[in-house]
């Protein structure tokens, strides 16, 4: 099993902003930009440099801070086989918080030995 991609989530006051910030000064581009079911837009940008390297931006973390396995900013680690590596960290005892299985992705979060929070996640499909 391998790292396929490293995401990194923000909080965001105003995305539009913050990808313009992102974009113009720091070299990064949109990857996702698309509003969601619930109505939120959601953006992610990545790396012009590096592809693999994603920014995604929260623009309400309120919503993280009621998880108790999520913090922000918070690292996102995209497996090549999530399902693989969470029978190894249920096997080692390791708490999982958010399990989430979706016909587009699955992730699950959980906490580092010092508490830092990671989302380990595995897409189903292409991001562009």
């Amino acid at each position: 099993m391998s790292i396929e991609a490293i995401e990194y989530t923000v909080r965001s006051t105003n995305l539009q902003a913050d990808a313009d910030f992102y974009c113009g000064f720091l070299g990064f581009e949109f990857e996702i930009d698309l509003i969601m079911g619930t109505g939120e837009r959601k953006i992610a940008l990545r790396s012009k440099a590096w592809p693999a390297f994603k920014i995604r931006f929260a623009l309400n973390p309120g919503l993280y801070r009621s998880d108790p396995g999520m913090d922000l900013p918070a690292l996102c680690l995209r497996m090549d086989d999530l399902q693989a590596l969470r029978a190894r960290l249920e096997t080692a005892g390791v708490a999982m918080f958010g399990v989430s299985d979706h016909p587009y992705g699955s992730w699950v979060k959980v906490r580092d030995p010092s508490g830092n929070a990671i989302t380990l996640s595995q897409h189903y499909h292409s991001e562009t």
